[in-house]
């Protein structure tokens, strides 16, 4: 979570020349950061931020982009609204983001993700729940944009008695225009693990079918015993495969860390099922899974993930690719290490080069840094950071690479107060190829086993 207060805006930065832990800051001249704002009518109305969801970015074909976030409006008597699901449209033409709007739904909505396909449609899944009383659960719906820039009314995507809280929903299009969702759910469970803990879940898959419905949904993990839960699902695809992960938690771990993480594949065109899953990595060395990682497609074939393993404040974030229709994943690499790493994006190039925005340091001083690894090299890039000059604490952030080789970053910005209540953006961000300084060895990542 990000605590740092501040109210100090900056346009145009130079970087930041510092010796940080880990890694030395690149010197790149950013963009200048825009503030989003909520729609109020006749003024925007100031917000607070829900910092447990991080905000979304899609950029589209034609130069525009979407951003979501979940908040609470603040009227003129301090008064808290209801924690919607916003959305802002950017215009390339004007170079200017819209007023956020209020997606249909719920009092309660959050977790958005987001693909765009061949046509420009917009396809959106998030969490939406009626209010925040016991008997409401928090339902996975979809919705698509329309034509007109209006949005289609939320449809459940696997509506059940038994379902609980769907949480963490991750949606993939693979390269045929198909799409794909994970999320994390609890009708596996019993009634009793359901009123006890939303943590107590399993995740499920479902795919949209040519007639505009969601398929039946389909447990992907195998729980061998009511103590062990899965959690924060995360899809992409190799081509012609979709590969899901997952964090894996159970009474020995808490929820503190997770226990290991597991993976699966399925060919895109369903013709098999869900390979039995493997073990990715396991806790041995220190903390790991929930907000440690992030899985990517590789436009260049494959798929990518970054992944840190913490100890007290410090981590150790590795990269590693699972080439095309292979069976084992590749020989991690070191990318950085030090007070960094949480909540790490990762977006992929056109070349193979991996691209991974992440928090820098942690309790009352937080920023944005970025790392590229480049395949084939020994270690990450030098570490920019992307929010310098931005006085006070920023983080969380989502990054997406769009047609043109632009990235996109949308992060929070704390000020005083106590709350999170500005979503900032900034498109374009430069950062560097140039290799780190060269780190100290580490022990290595335990090896993955295949998932089957």
């Amino acid at each position: 979570m990000i605590v740092r207060k501040f109210s100090v805006c900056l346009a145009l930065l130079a970087g930041l020349a510092v010796l940080l832990a880990g890694g030395q800051a690149a010197l790149a001249a950013q963009p200048s950061y825009d503030t989003l704002r909520i729609d109020g009518g006749t003024a925007a109305l100031p917000y607070e931020v829900w910092v447990a969801w991080n905000p979304t970015i899609l950029p589209l074909p034609d130069g525009s982009a979407w951003a979501f976030f979940s908040a609470q409006t603040v009227d003129a008597s301090n008064n808290l609204g209801t924690r919607k699901l916003w959305v802002s449209k950017f215009d390339p033409t004007l170079a200017t983001w819209s007023a956020a709007t209020a997606l249909p739904g719920g009092q309660i909505q959050f977790g958005a993700t987001a693909a765009v396909d061949a046509a420009g449609t917009v396809h959106v899944v998030y969490t939406d729940r009626a209010d925040d009383s016991d008997a409401s659960f928090g339902s996975i719906v979809y919705i698509k944009s329309n034509p007109d820039g209006t949005w289609s009314q939320p449809v459940p995507v696997a509506a059940d008695p038994n379902a609980g809280h769907q949480l963490s929903p991750d949606l993939q299009l693979d390269k045929n225009g198909g799409l794909h969702l994970l999320w994390q759910d609890q009708r596996a469970v019993t009634a009793d693990d359901r009123a006890a803990a939303a943590s107590n879940a399993d995740i499920f898959s479902s795919d949209l079918g040519a007639d505009g419905a969601w398929g039946a949904p389909v447990q992907v993990n195998v729980r061998p015993d009511a103590t062990t839960n899965a959690s924060r699902p995360q899809i992409a695809t190799d081509g012609d495969r979709l590969i899901a992960m997952w964090s894996i938690y159970d009474a020995v771990s808490g929820l503190n860390s997770a226990a290991r993480i597991e993976w699966s594949s399925r060919p895109i065109d369903l013709s098999q099922p869900w390979s039995a899953p493997g073990v990715l990595m396991d806790a041995t060395n220190g903390q790991i899974g929930g907000r440690l990682l992030d899985l990517a497609s590789d436009p260049s074939g494959g798929v990518d993930l970054v992944f840190g393993v913490r100890t007290d404040t410090s981590s150790v974030v590795d990269v590693t690719k699972l080439q095309a229709g292979a069976a084992t994943w590749d020989q991690p690499v070191q990318i950085m290490s030090g007070d960094r790493g949480s909540f790490p994006s990762v977006a992929v190039e056109a070349d193979g080069t991996v691209v991974v925005a992440y928090n820098i340091g942690s309790g009352e001083s937080v920023q944005v840094g970025f790392t590229a690894y480049v395949p084939g090299s020994v270690r990450g890039s030098v570490e920019t950071v992307a929010t310098a000059g931005e006085a006070g604490a920023q983080g969380r952030p989502t990054i997406k690479i769009d047609a043109n080789g632009k990235i996109w970053l949308v992060y929070m910005h704390e000020p005083a107060g106590g709350t999170s209540d500005e979503i900032r953006t900034i498109r374009g961000v430069v950062i560097s190829t140039e290799l780190a300084p060269e780190a100290t060895p580490v022990p290595a990542t335990p090896e993955a086993t295949p998932a089957s």
